[in-house]
C-alpha cells in the first residue's frame, strides 16, 4: 500500500510505523499536527493507552478523525475468525466513549472525533 502511496504522490514522505511508537516519539519531540485520520477501521488497533496521544498531537485548532470497527462488524472478508476473536477482544468501547469528544455510528464504523456531525451518536450498550 504505500508503494502505491508513493506512485501516486511522488515526494510525500511516509512513516511506517504504529501509532504508538510514533505518537510516543512525537509527543517527546514537541511535534504537533493540523489532522490526524485513522480511516477504515485503523483506529480499531491502537493500544487503548495511546488514546490521549490523540489530542496531545493536535495544533490549536486541530481536528481528529478516527474510524473504529462498529460493534458487532469486522471485515469477515479479510481476517479468520481466529483473527476476528483477536481484534474483537482488544476492543474497548467504554474505554473509546471516555477518552473522545464525539462518538458517532457511521455505516459499519464507529467514528471518534472532536468535530460536530450530524450522524447517530453513540453510546456504549445501547444497539451495539
Amino acid at each position: 500500500m504505500l508503494q502505491k502511496l508513493h506512485q501516486a504522490h511522488p515526494g510525500y514522505s511516509s512513516v511506517e510505523t504504529t501509532f504508538e511508537k510514533f505518537a510516543e516519539q512525537a509527543v517527546s519531540n514537541h511535534q504537533k499536527y493540523g489532522s490526524i485520520l485513522a480511516l477504515y477501521g485503523a483506529a480499531t488497533y491502537f493500544d487503548v493507552e495511546s488514546y490521549q496521544f490523540v489530542e496531545q498531537l493536535l495544533m490549536p485548532g486541530g481536528n481528529y478523525f478516527l474510524m473504529f470497527y462498529r460493534p458487532g462488524y469486522y471485515p469477515e472478508h479479510i481476517y479468520s475468525e481466529s483473527e476476528i476473536a483477536a481484534i474483537s477482544s482488544r476492543q474497548n468501547f467504554e474505554a473509546i466513549y471516555e477518552a473522545f469528544d464525539n462518538k458517532y455510528l457511521f455505516s459499519k464504523y464507529l467514528v471518534a472525533t472532536n468535530l460536530d456531525l450530524p450522524l447517530e451518536n453513540f453510546q456504549p450498550g445501547v444497539g451495539s
